[in-house]
């Protein structure tokens, strides 16, 4: 078990602080020690030019502008001379209420020459960019980043243990795949119907007499049903996914 699960494990115990708090911690740490994973994960932005300095700090507040129902704190801020990026991440939650649009809205007032809104999930959750941004009158970017892509920025660097930990973190909590389907995967998906077939016509034929002998009748009619109808089978108590 990776460090930082045990840890997260103790601090749920004691405060119950969410995933992603923990998890933006942890990131943030790194980010802010390392500076080749910080111009890595910058240059993964496509924000900032080459050799800027940012700086990373967490839970910084931002007091309610006119028209917001409350006040905002982004998990994450980078801050450079010239440039404001605000990341907001999650986990096992989706967006708060017009989150994304008062921190965009935030971001149209500071005075910086170059602004950014990132949007960090664990799944992928698209966001319509003209309703965040509607009320904002300077360009600002935008982009949507999954937790996976942060465990392949920081591939390149695991020869830090912090970053070897957190990695493993990511991957034990099912944040380290991309969910994008290989040549092998496509091959098997386009044979997947005709391996089903050839199953159901053995339970049917070959395998049905034997069946019907020890079990009873018509016991291998019955798994064919029950695998056409939740895509597994038992036999003797070990489950096949179809």
């Amino acid at each position: 078990m990776s460090l930082f699960n045990t840890l997260l494990r103790l601090q749920k115990k004691s405060s119950g602080v969410p995933l992603e708090d923990y998890l933006t911690e942890i990131f943030t740490h790194i980010l802010q020690t390392d500076s080749e994973v910080m111009s890595a994960f910058i240059k993964f932005l496509n924000v900032g030019a080459e050799g800027e300095d940012f700086y990373a700090s967490t839970q910084v507040s931002y007091s309610a502008l006119e028209g917001h129902h409350s006040g905002s704190r982004p998990d994450l801020v980078l801050r450079s001379d010239n440039h404001l990026i605000m990341i907001e991440s999650k986990v096992g939650s989706g967006e708060g209420y017009q989150q994304l649009k008062r921190y965009a809205e935030h971001l149209d007032k500071k005075e910086y020459d170059n602004r950014t809104l990132i949007y960090l999930t664990k799944h992928y959750d698209p966001k319509d960019r003209n309703e965040i941004f509607k009320n904002c009158k300077n360009p600002i970017n935008f982009k949507c980043v999954q937790w996976y892509q942060i465990y392949q920025i920081l591939t390149p660097f695991n020869e830090n243990v912090l970053v070897r930990e957190l990695q493993h973190f990511l991957k034990t909590n099912h944040m380290s795949a991309n969910n994008q389907f290989s040549p092998t995967d496509i091959l098997a998906l386009s044979n997947f119907s005709k391996v089903m077939k050839m199953l159901e016509n053995v339970l049917d034929n070959s395998v049905k007499g034997e069946f019907d002998k020890v079990t009873g009748a018509n016991y291998a009619s019955k798994k064919v049903n029950t695998m056409k109808q939740t895509g597994k089978i038992n036999f003797s108590g070990m489950t096949v996914m179809s």
